[in-house]
Parts: structure tokens; sequence; C-alpha cells
């Protein structure tokens, strides 16, 4: 996998460089990242504005013929109260745009800022054209994280990578408000599992 850095600027939600549009027939993801010390954010940074405890997402795949935030498996990072150490996760979103994210036992996986780890996330289907289940996998310096959600294959299942994203909606008083509080970048390398 070829790494990339994707920079946000202050203000703004989506990194560059933007993901390609292209449909992938596909059973899957993986990838690499590493955080760069921007990504991380106090909650004193942004006003205490509990905006700062929204997923932000990561990557991941989405049904090429459906809305945004449909029928889309992904990771989701956000930052911890441990400064420099991140939290990141499974994160599902249904047809209807209902989401699940990590599992009962554990939510998350930490890692630090400046850390490479590993995710994938596979299709696990019980019949050839239907999909039950997405499962998710972390590899950080820390351990191993795990998680299975519902996912419903979609009827043409074409997929679309999902693009580094920061921010969740704007549902507290403060600040913040999701946008990203400054400059920041991290490096992702994406694949198809075909």
């Amino acid at each position: 996998m070829e790494p990339k850095i994707y920079h946000i600027k202050k203000g703004k939600t989506d990194f560059r460089p933007r993901e390609p549009f292209w449909p992938h027939w596909a059973v899957g993801f993986e990838f690499e990242a590493v955080f760069h010390p921007s990504c991380w954010f106090s909650s004193e940074d942004v006003g205490g504005d509990d905006d700062r405890d929204d997923w932000l997402k990561l990557t991941g795949m989405t049904a090429f013929f459906s809305w945004n935030d449909h029928n889309a498996g992904m990771f989701a990072f956000r930052p911890t109260d441990a400064e420099g150490v991140m939290a990141v996760t499974g994160y599902t979103n249904d047809r209807k745009g209902n989401r699940t994210v990590g599992r009962k036992s554990i939510l998350f996986k930490e890692v630090e800022v400046g850390q490479r780890f590993y995710g994938k996330g596979m299709l696990n289907a019980t019949w050839p054209i239907t999909a039950d289940s997405i499962d998710y996998f972390l590899d950080t310096p820390a351990g191993t994280w795990s998680a299975s959600h519902r996912f419903d294959i979609p009827f043409l299942p074409l997929y679309r990578q999902i693009g580094t994203y920061w921010g969740g909606k704007n549902n507290s008083p403060g600040p913040y408000g999701g946008a990203a509080p400054w400059d920041a970048s991290l490096e992702l390398a994406f694949n198809w599992i075909n």
C-alpha cells in the first residue's frame, strides 16, 4: 500500500486529496495510517464544546449508489483526554443512516499520534450475494481490536472509498461545531480487497 499525506485546513471538514469516486466490486478494504500530532486536540482547545466527542471519519467503503453516510462501513477516530492519544473504532451506517459504533465490551482501541496502525473491514457473507455483517479488525502497537456489525449488502454490490472527514453534527453549544480547529494532517494508505 502506498501512503499519502492528507491535509485539512482550519474550519474545513474534508481532507485533501479527495478519494477517487470510481466504483469497485469488493468484499472489503484495508488500510495503514499514522495520525500526525496536529490531529489531537483537547477539550480546552475547543472551548469545552461536547462536539469534540463526535467521531471523525478515517476511511472505509460505502455503497456506490447510496446517499452519503448510508450503507457504509468505515473506521472513525477522535481524540481522547490523554494528550496525543486517539481513539479508533469500527463505525457502520445502515441504509437509513443509523449508526453502530465499536462493540459493547470495548468501544475503541487507543493509538498514539505518530504510531503506525493497520485496519481491515471485511464483508461476511452467508450467501454469495448478501452480507450479514462487516467484520472490523485493528492491529496497533498497543494490541488488536475487533468488532462485527450488521451490514446489508446493496442490490448492486459496488462500493466507493469513503473520504477522510473531520466533523460530526454541530449539536452542542460552543465554538467548535465539528470543523477542524486548525490545520492538520495524517498519513493514510488504502487498498481494496476483492
